[in-house]
């Protein structure tokens, strides 16, 4: 009898294993997704500076940071910036490719510090798990995913 204890834990704690392997991976896509956003919104912000910078002609970097101002204050009053992101719940479907998950948004909309719920719904395709449906709250149909948000992070 207890051998049967046994062999039941093992397929136990395996299990348990697998869905928090599964969960780990959901995770780390969503980390690389927002990860990604975050640093694109910065590289897009400063790419200009960098350019005439670059380039050894100070009136250059002078008219750069200009038109960089500008570009970040005409973001301020007509984007939404993600500031950072928390994973809250992951939800994996038993022996199915499809999970879903609850992220918190720390942003900057219009110029106001805010916050945001938004559900995602994620598919494993050849062994990868992809971001396939973002939902703000009480939404019927998912956003775009590319971009989720556009603009620059000042």
């Amino acid at each position: 009898m207890s051998k049967i204890k046994l062999i039941l834990f093992i397929v136990l704690v395996f299990l348990v294993g697998c869905e928090n392997y599964e969960s780990d991976a959901v995770d780390k896509t969503i980390d690389d997704y927002f990860t990604n956003t975050i640093n694109e919104d910065y590289k897009e912000a400063f790419e200009v500076v960098k350019f005439y910078t670059d380039e050894p002609n100070v009136l250059l970097a002078e008219e750069a940071f200009d038109v960089w101002l500008d570009r970040v204050e005409e973001a301020r009053k007509s984007n939404t910036y993600i500031t950072s992101y928390s994973v809250e719940s992951i939800d994996v479907i038993k022996n199915e490719p499809f999970a879903s998950s609850k992220v918190l948004l720390h942003l900057v909309e219009n110029g106001i510090k805010n916050t945001r719920t938004i559900y995602l719904h994620l598919e494993k395709v050849d062994e990868t798990w992809k971001i396939e449906g973002i939902w703000n709250e009480n939404q019927e149909d998912p956003d775009e995913l590319n971009p989720i948000f556009g603009g620059f992070i000042p």
